[in-house]
């Protein structure tokens, strides 16, 4: 049966304590770590008690207490942190959300996601709002960090974006010139545009064979010019689906819906977004824990 009050889970932890200690009487405000017992079966819950202090208060009914000092009750000016702290993490959790998704595919997205990322960290570092400026500086420093080299990323997730049909390597092209200037940019655009020939080289060499129409060199490398060359998709979702645009273009491009396939298979995020906003152990689903073999190697191959 699961505790569901701040008294019950006191009561019960201060009657194990007692049947331990063999103690039947602790004085009043005496401090004593609110942890269960060794020993003991004790329900699953919230390690949010471990910041708290059991006690019996002189009244004989159990209390528990902030460890970490004295809070007084929440001012005027806490509530308008609060609400700009909301805003702040409301953005990350919806954000966190769309790319831990497992049913439909976030690879493409990816730098959709991170350049809004950028644009609104910088939208808070220029604004006039102390408090969102200090914390926007601390998170771009973090940001930076971790997306800030974009040489150091993933080239197949530059390569997931020029195989969405909405955006293909003008636009990929487009943010790394608008993100990093033009030197970068440029230098970007092309590996990720070798990347790909590259990839589809490789398919080529795996799949022409079982094509029903085998093509030749030439005319396999005019498909994925051909691809690149085209106008790009203006639909957006629900009215556009990447997945449906491949499965309907597959005769057109057999070779390279195969390696998009592949590719648009990976997922941005390898962590569930329960696990990115417990407090509790890493949480894996059904999904993640029964991987094929040929997934997990093509994740791990992924990084080297």
């Amino acid at each position: 049966m699961e505790r569901e009050t701040l008294e019950d889970d006191i009561i019960s932890d201060n009657e194990m304590r007692l049947e331990d200690e063999g103690i039947s009487d602790i004085p009043p405000e005496e401090s004593q770590p609110h942890r269960p017992p060794k020993g003991k079966d004790t329900c699953k819950r919230s390690k949010v008690w471990d910041h708290f202090i059991a006690y019996t208060d002189g009244d004989g009914k159990p209390r528990a207490k902030w460890s970490y000092g004295k809070i007084g009750l929440p001012l005027k000016h806490d509530w308008v942190m609060v609400r700009k702290f909301v805003k702040v993490l409301q953005y990350f959790y919806d954000l966190t959300n769309r790319v831990s998704g497992l049913l439909y595919v976030t690879s493409n997205t990816f730098l959709d996601e991170i350049s809004d990322v950028d644009d609104l960290l910088n939208e808070w570092i220029n604004g006039d709002d102390v408090d969102l400026v200090d914390m926007a500086r601390q998170m771009n420093a973090k940001f930076d960090k971790y997306w800030g080299n974009i040489e150091k990323m993933n080239i197949m997730l530059y390569v997931a974006v020029i195989l969405d049909p909405r955006h293909k390597f003008f636009y990929l092209r487009y943010v790394f010139k608008n993100v990093h200037g033009p030197e970068i940019g440029e230098k970007m655009g092309d590996l990720a545009k070798s990347a790909l020939y590259d990839v589809f080289e490789e398919y080529k060499k795996m799949y022409s064979s079982t094509t029903s129409r085998p093509s030749t060199t030439s005319s396999s490398e005019s498909k994925l010019d051909s691809y690149l060359n085209e106008k790009i998709e203006t639909d957006e979702p629900p009215s556009f689906s990447i997945t449906e645009w491949w499965k309907l273009h597959t005769p057109r491009f057999p070779i390279l819906a195969r390696l998009a396939r592949d590719v648009l298979a990976m997922p941005i995020s390898t962590v569930a977004s329960e696990s990115a906003f417990s407090t509790g152990g890493r949480i894996i689903d059904d999904f993640r824990a029964s991987l094929t073999p040929k997934m997990a190697q093509a994740l791990i191959g992924c990084q080297d």
